[in-house]
């Protein structure tokens, strides 16, 4: 089995703003796109899945 480079995954990402803390710290959400279509949709508050 030959082990991929991360330049031969086909995914895309993004990050956007998803919110604030009532410490003021910031969270962040972040889209990752295969060359499938298959999409996941995540919050950096814990690694939890949003979508």
């Amino acid at each position: 089995m030959k082990i991929k480079t991360e330049l031969e995954f086909n995914t895309k990402s993004f990050e956007k703003s998803f919110g604030l803390m009532t410490g003021g710290e910031s969270v962040f959400s972040y889209q990752l796109v295969n060359k499938n279509g298959m999409e996941l949709k995540i919050i950096n508050l814990g690694a939890t899945i949003t979508e």
